[in-house]
């Protein structure tokens, strides 16, 4: 791929090694010469940091980066033995050092359902050393789904999170409860800022003292998009298109999938979103046909809000990233309504 096509957040190889962007900057064209364009990546092994710098015409190598999930049976030996989807066996993935490996030795030991994501790219995966990555257990093991007479997809066996206004006087922060509506997973600081439009929200696990998850931040009134900062030091861009029907489009960095919140209909009493994966939609693939990622509704006009986010199970690995895109596109079609 030519340098200049390269996109922050997407991947390229620096030094024979798998890389996402974290940073791109390009210099001006000099007077005997190509403009070079500064790269900035992590290694999605190691977690080591590379840079490189080339002209903004050459080519570079851009991995196949690939995940694959499969279902933890048993832990043995410092090693995970996962079941394949062709019900097959895999044990040469060691359990990882660190936060990882103690979440999923400590799900594993309390008798959950774990599936582990398993990241390969360049004839390399964790069993060479790179670390999986642990899925936490959605609140449906299954997932399917059926289209209604009035194209509405039913959710079924999605895993259902429940947002609430947390009640004080003039507060804006948020509260993220499962379907049981009692246990908090989540909390939205929303500092007020008076006669401002920006964002720095911050996305908390547990409630608002637990650790912070990412931070949402968005410019002035007409700023249409924001970012999404996470603490190991790379961003998430939901950029807003579209002009009487706003859709947001966002990528996974760890697969360079890309990702699209589109608007379901142009309702007073609510607003609804679907998640959908923008390569379907980009096809044309007809609504009943496309794999329904996320499904996000809230009432318009209510001071509680109780806006629903449903999350396809299989994509229990993206949950903090959807919730966290979800709440900002709902923020940011909240502020448009009140100003169009």
């Amino acid at each position: 791929m030519q340098c200049s096509a390269l996109r922050k957040n997407g991947h390229v190889v620096i030094k024979g090694r798998p890389c996402k962007i974290v940073d791109m900057s390009t210099s001006k064209t000099g007077k005997h010469g190509h403009a070079k364009v500064h790269l900035v990546a992590i290694d999605i092994f190691t977690g080591k940091k590379l840079e490189d710098l080339s002209p903004s015409t050459h080519n570079m190598d851009v991995p196949n980066v690939v995940r694959n999930e499969y279902q933890l049976m048993n832990i043995d030996d410092g090693f995970l033995n996962l079941l394949t989807a062709d019900g097959g066996e895999k044990n040469d993935v060691k359990v990882p050092e660190g936060e990882i490996g103690d979440q999923i030795q400590a799900a594993f030991d309390n008798g959950e359902d774990i599936m582990v994501t398993v990241t390969s790219a360049m004839g390399e995966a964790p069993s060479d050393g790179g670390p999986p990555a642990y899925s936490p257990p959605a609140d449906a093991s299954g997932f399917s789904s059926t289209q209604q007479p009035n194209g509405q997809t039913a959710l079924v066996d999605f895993a259902e999170y429940h947002v609430y206004k947390d009640g004080r006087m003039w507060g804006q922060d948020d509260i993220i409860t499962g379907p049981d509506k009692q246990v908090m997973l989540y909390y939205l600081h929303f500092p007020l800022k008076l006669l401002s439009h920006q964002w720095d929200l911050s996305l908390r696990r547990g409630g608002p003292e637990g650790p912070e998850v990412c931070k949402l931040v968005k410019g002035g009134l007409w700023t249409s998009s924001f970012q999404i900062i996470w603490p190991a030091g790379f961003s998430t861009d939901c950029t807003r298109l579209g002009t009487f029907r706003m859709h947001f489009e966002f990528v996974d960095t760890a697969t360079g999938e890309w990702y699209t919140w589109k608007q379901d209909g142009l309702f007073m009493a609510a607003l609804d979103w679907s998640l959908w994966k923008k390569s379907e939609v980009d096809a044309k693939v007809p609504k009943e046909d496309r794999t329904l990622v996320a499904h996000w509704r809230t009432p318009s006009f209510t001071i509680s809000k109780d806006g629903t986010l449903h999350i396809n199970p299989n994509y229990a690995h993206l949950t903090e990233l959807i919730l966290a895109t979800a709440l900002g596109v709902e923020e940011r079609s909240r502020e448009r309504r009140k100003h169009s």
